[in-house]
């Protein structure tokens, strides 16, 4: 594979990450928790360096299903 396409996917698991942190945000509103602010920073921190090799293997996984195309066998008959 070319470099182009890490730096592709770096794009796409920053993405991520900012879904991840965004909807951390959001359930704390809905859910109307009371949290400090350096402890709410240290919760979604730790969930997200914990989920990084996740969040690195699936933008791979979306960067190359943008670019390339699968064809089954009974696409080919």
């Amino acid at each position: 594979m070319e470099p182009g396409f890490y730096y592709g996917a770096m794009y796409i698991s920053y993405s991520l990450g900012v879904a991840h942190i965004v909807s951390f945000l959001v359930a704390r509103y809905v859910l109307n928790l009371e949290m400090e602010f350096w402890s709410f920073i240290v919760l979604v921190g730790s969930f997200l360096v914990a989920l990084t090799p996740l969040y690195y293997a699936l933008s791979k996984i979306i960067w190359a299903n943008l670019f390339m195309n699968f064809k089954t066998e009974i696409e080919n008959e």
